[in-house]
């Protein structure tokens, strides 16, 4: 998938966006209250799949738990509080800067 926009949307906008396009829906029929299983008809492994992508798109890391992602409010709830600039890419980016000096 290519990045999102990021400069005139929210957070919990970008989130909603990444579901639709990962799980290939129709963005109005994703809403903070859909449920991940009943809703989205999504299993552990598509949820896998959208925490991952957006560990990516915003350079965080989340937890891994499927547990707690039951409808999109949760995973956006989880993206807002998840550390920034903990994602892999961004540790060895910064490791390669303070080389550099």
């Amino acid at each position: 998938m290519t990045k999102i926009e990021t400069q005139n949307t929210t957070t919990p906008d970008q989130v909603l966006t990444i579901i639709a396009q990962e799980l290939r829906l129709r963005p109005e029929t994703v809403t903070p209250t859909s449920d991940f299983d009943r809703d989205l008809g999504t299993d552990s492994l598509d949820k896998l799949h959208l925490v991952m992508e957006i560990e990516e798109q915003f350079r965080l890391r989340m937890p891994r738990d499927m547990g707690n992602y039951h409808t999109v409010q949760d995973l956006v709830d989880i993206t807002l509080k998840a550390p920034k600039n903990n994602h892999p890419s961004a540790i060895r980016r910064e490791a390669r800067r303070s080389q550099e000096r």
